[in-house]
């Protein structure tokens, strides 16, 4: 797996148009974070993509969309992630990554 890396507001663009279909029928999710920031082009860049979603099975849903469109779960989750009480982290082979945070 590459490094982590950030990337720019148009590779983020390109990372969730790929994602045809997404999200699947029924789920809603929310972008946070830097994704959110760099496309109100308050920020640059980010290193990953940050949904929230209202419930764990909808998550599940979710991560498992991003299974069958190429992404794996990370093995081991930075406390960055752990404190946000995040669900897991999905990557793709380009080391893009997406964490779906559960609402509480």
């Amino acid at each position: 797996m590459p490094d982590r890396r950030y990337f720019n507001r148009e590779e983020l663009v390109a990372t969730v148009q790929g994602l045809s279909g997404f999200p699947p029928e029924g789920i809603r999710g929310y972008l946070i974070g830097g994704f959110a920031m760099t496309l109100m082009d308050a920020k640059a860049a980010t290193k990953d993509i940050d949904v929230v979603f209202g419930s764990d099975s909808q998550a599940a849903e979710f991560e498992g969309a991003l299974g069958r469109a190429g992404f794996f779960p990370k093995d081991i989750l930075s406390q960055d992630y752990v404190v946000l009480h995040t669900r897991n982290v999905m990557v793709d082979a380009e080391g893009r990554q997406l964490g779906q945070i559960i609402s509480t």
